[in-house]
């Protein structure tokens, strides 16, 4: 499933002045989902 966050994700991540990232949001809307797929597709170790 696409969302629009991951765009915000990539972006976030390739700053040089990249900090920690912050997500908020209501209960049950997929943050967690999101999070996982971003880290599963660009990062080669992910520990879930």
């Amino acid at each position: 499933m696409k969302r629009e966050i991951t765009t915000e994700f990539t972006s976030c991540n390739n700053r040089k002045d990249r900090r920690p990232l912050l997500l908020e949001g209501a209960r049950q809307v997929g943050k967690t989902y999101s999070i996982l797929e971003f880290a599963k597709k660009n990062f080669d170790k992910f520990f879930h």
